[in-house]
């Protein structure tokens, strides 16, 4: 037995992958609906250690996003993708040994590592065992499967914070390890060839895989214009991210009492997304012809478009219920960009070079958020965390401009995708 081989049996692939983001969005909003909850109320972080956390985490992005993405291309993708999944449910376990901002920010930096080893790599493999187009309906497939187990995992959530918040973490964090150890029993990797023996061990090779990544980056405008939606998507999120639960709990008054009344009112708002976010992802399977890249580039724009509209509501307005209203409608719509953006990125990428490049955009939303995300949370400790999400909604105005020139460029692409070639690496 190989390192390809699963330990039990294998898995149909398209099976496989929908019951891995299926749990993997269930652990995580397990812990998701409490988690700012819980850095708030538990470790009593400020503004700026709100986001600082959040820093920790796109740090540990960024220094192994492009290395554990060259490492799928050239070792194993499946073996990326256990690992992954191993150091993300450890780096939960960190976060709850205290309620402290040293081990919410560490905990975040060790997710972080976690997340480069099946960022790219899980989409790759999917990729090379069913094809490109059967890969970019399973995208859809999976994110509206993601909708449902949600679901699940937000009711699971508020009946666990109601005893302790940080058990709801810890309990992410388990389920994580456990899906690593599914994998390991039923995941194959068939669809793509490694590297032979004899160059896989060479830093030149490794050094190859990445000059080949940004080669094909810099000659095809649509991936720059892709990584650039990424970038200024990424500089607003962490703002969004990391001080929205405050904005709520400080600036608005919700109904309930205590602890338990605000996270039951979190709960609440996380699942009336969950059910728009249902029929958004419904209504974009079966309106968005996900072989067509401009039918794809259009969605993009429109959504993005209405993305930035409610950022800039529930950043300025004085009214609890268009705040909630917003914040309700933002979940969804932010799932739906992944599908949308990763099915262009993806489209007609050698599979030699695919984790790398996806890898490469993961790093790209590392970056952003590392620039934009600190100076937001200084204004927000300086000034209240209203003015560092309206600061972080204004990152968005360029969005316009970018979707219609992703949507222009996507008018280039064949509807049917099949992979570049390139010269051996």
């Amino acid at each position: 037995m190989n390192r390809h081989t699963p330990l039990w049996y294998k898995m149909d692939p398209r099976r496989l992958w929908l019951l891995m983001v299926g749990w993997r969005a269930f652990a995580q909003r397990v812990a998701f609906t409490i988690f700012m909850v819980y850095q708030v109320r538990d470790a009593q972080m400020d503004p700026l250690q709100l986001v600082l956390a959040g820093t920790a985490l796109e740090i540990g992005v960024l220094l192994f996003e492009v290395p554990t993405g060259i490492v799928a291309d050239t070792y194993s993708r499946r073996i990326s993708v256990i690992a992954g999944y191993s150091i993300i449910g450890l780096g939960f376990v960190i976060m709850v040994v205290q309620p402290a901002f040293w081990a919410v920010a560490l905990g975040s930096f060790v997710w972080g590592i976690g997340h480069t080893f099946t960022s790219g790599a899980a989409q790759a493999w999917l990729a090379d065992e069913i094809g490109e187009d059967a890969a970019s309906e399973a995208y859809l497939a999976g994110a509206q499967l993601e909708m449902y187990t949600k679901a699940v995992g937000i009711i699971v959530s508020v009946l666990i914070a109601s005893v302790s918040l940080g058990l709801a973490i810890l309990v992410c964090g388990l389920l994580n390890l456990v899906l690593a150890g599914m994998l390991l029993a039923v995941m194959g990797e068939d669809g793509y060839r490694p590297v032979p023996i004899q160059r896989r061990q060479t830093v030149g090779h490794m050094i190859g895989v990445f000059r080949s990544g940004i080669k094909t980056i810099r000659t095809r405008p649509l991936l720059i214009a892709l990584i650039l939606m990424t970038l200024m998507f990424a500089a607003q999120s962490e703002s969004y991210d990391r001080l929205s639960t405050a904005h709520l709990l400080e600036n608005f008054t919700l109904p309930g009492i205590g602890e338990v009344g605000d996270v039951v009112w979190f709960g609440v708002i996380s699942m009336a997304s969950l059910l728009i976010g249902v029929f958004v992802l419904r209504y974009l399977r079966r309106r968005v012809d996900s072989t067509d890249p401009v039918a794809v580039a259009r969605a993009l724009w429109a959504v993005t478009a209405t993305l930035i509209a409610l950022f800039v509501v529930f950043a300025v307005t004085g009214s609890v219920a268009l705040a909630i209203v917003a914040m309700i409608v933002i979940g969804p719509l932010r799932e739906a960009i992944i599908p949308l953006h990763l099915s262009l990125l993806n489209r007609g990428l050698d599979p030699r070079i695919r984790a790398t490049v996806i890898s490469m955009d993961g790093q790209t939303d590392a970056v952003g958020q590392l620039v934009g995300g600190p100076p937001m949370g200084v204004i927000g400790r300086q000034f209240g965390v209203q003015a560092g999400l309206i600061g972080g909604a204004l990152l968005l105005a360029p969005g316009i401009w970018l979707g219609a020139r992703i949507t222009r460029l996507a008018r280039g692409l064949p509807a049917s995708a099949e992979p570049s070639t390139m010269r051996d690496i």
